[in-house]
């Protein structure tokens, strides 16, 4: 593909995989399509799997402005729409599920499931759900002084309960750095107020929540919340990962997103 046109001097970074009912797999903050490649490589046996990468992100274009969750919501809708692939099923990770859930509330048409991974309704939360308020205005200090650092200091303190290999470090950097600071610094303000606890109850298609019990970037109590607030939606609670599950506990998530989405 790889790069998509969905507007007028946007293009998203596209990769395909596999063929099948469509899966839209969407990433995390600091994060590029490529951190799904262990799924990928599982769900392509079975389903066309399709990974993108944010406007301003990665492979994708750079607009000077329009990034928000609500913007990066569209930009999803907008693909879906060029791809022809209505109704699919949206996975998102970290802020990715914050994006599957926007689309949820402007578009639930277009979807048929919905998983979220280390979500939560909130995207800061004074207790419970969200960032811890504290975490927050750490990251954003840190980034704008050394984000080099900052980056670092996320993937090591924040990502993983067992530290990760040298190798896992360096590929999580290297997405971070794609990155750039102004894009970040532009949408940091808008995730604060980011609240989907009101539509929660309306999201009628099946649902999987699955969220890493040892999650300080993101608590455990968020995945419960939005399990409980989703009908049906049905939660998958991993022992031995942090915020990172699907790179901590790859074959669980694995397995429980082929059963799910089959």
């Amino acid at each position: 593909m790889p790069l998509v046109k969905i507007a007028p001097g946007l293009r998203l970074h596209v990769q395909e995989y596999g063929a099948g009912d469509p899966v839209i797999l969407i990433h995390g903050g600091s994060m590029t399509h490529a951190v799904w490649d262990h799924q990928v490589a599982a769900l392509a046996t079975e389903f066309r799997v399709i990974a993108y990468d944010f406007r301003g992100v990665g492979g994708s274009d750079r607009p000077s402005d329009g990034y928000s969750i609500d913007t990066f919501a569209d930009d999803l809708r907008r693909l879906i729409g060029v791809l022809g692939v209505e109704p699919v099923a949206l996975v998102g990770y970290a802020l990715g599920a914050h994006v599957a859930l926007r689309l949820m509330r402007d578009a639930p048409e277009l979807v048929s499931r919905l998983v979220l991974i280390a979500g939560a309704p909130w995207f800061v939360k004074d207790a419970g759900g969200g960032l811890p308020p504290e975490l927050w205005k750490k990251m954003q200090q840190r980034s704008m002084t050394d984000r080099a650092a900052a980056d670092l200091a996320l993937i090591d303190g924040e990502l993983f309960l067992h530290p990760p290999s040298e190798g896992m470090r360096l590929w999580l950097a290297q997405m971070a750095f794609s990155w750039p600071l102004p894009m970040f610094a532009a949408l940091a303000p808008t995730l604060r107020t980011v609240d989907h606890d009101a539509y929660l109850p309306d999201i009628a298609v099946p649902t999987l929540v699955i969220h890493g019990r040892h999650d300080k970037k993101t608590p455990f109590d968020g995945g419960e919340y939005l399990a409980t607030r989703i009908p049906g939606a049905r939660l998958v609670a991993l022992d031995n990962s942090a915020h990172a599950p699907i790179l901590e506990e790859v074959d669980l998530v694995n397995a429980a997103l082929l059963d799910f989405l089959r």
